[in-house]
């Protein structure tokens, strides 16, 4: 654990702003990227994009209410904004997904583009 090693003890607010979590080191090397890649996999139609995405929805949904949880549990005074935008990362994901959803349609028959592989 990164704050038992403080020296000192424990933070007033039980919260360590200035030093780096191993997992925000993780979300920025592993989740980032491939937001971006399928991004840009949506914008130029590739037949991968749809499905990673709603994978990465489902991380970001995840993600937004962890961190959502975790500031109105474990910090003594929540900040409001960082708060409000835990909730809107959850609630935008979240959304996203139930679009998604609606517009499913049945697979049509040649759905797996020889280009792709």
């Amino acid at each position: 654990m990164i704050v038992p090693a403080i020296p000192g003890g424990l933070p007033a607010g039980r919260v360590t702003h200035d030093i780096a979590s191993a997992v925000h080191v993780l979300d920025l090397a592993f989740v980032l990227p491939p937001l971006v890649a399928t991004a840009i996999m949506l914008w130029r139609g590739h037949v991968a994009g749809p499905a990673l995405a709603a994978a990465l929805l489902c991380r970001m949904a995840t993600l937004g209410l962890a961190m959502l949880g975790m500031n109105l549990v474990f910090v003594d005074q929540p900040d409001v904004g960082e708060v409000a935008l835990w909730a809107m990362v959850a609630t935008v994901a979240a959304g996203w997904l139930a679009i998604g959803a609606g517009r499913m349609r049945p697979v049509r028959d040649a759905w797996l583009r020889p280009s792709l592989w």
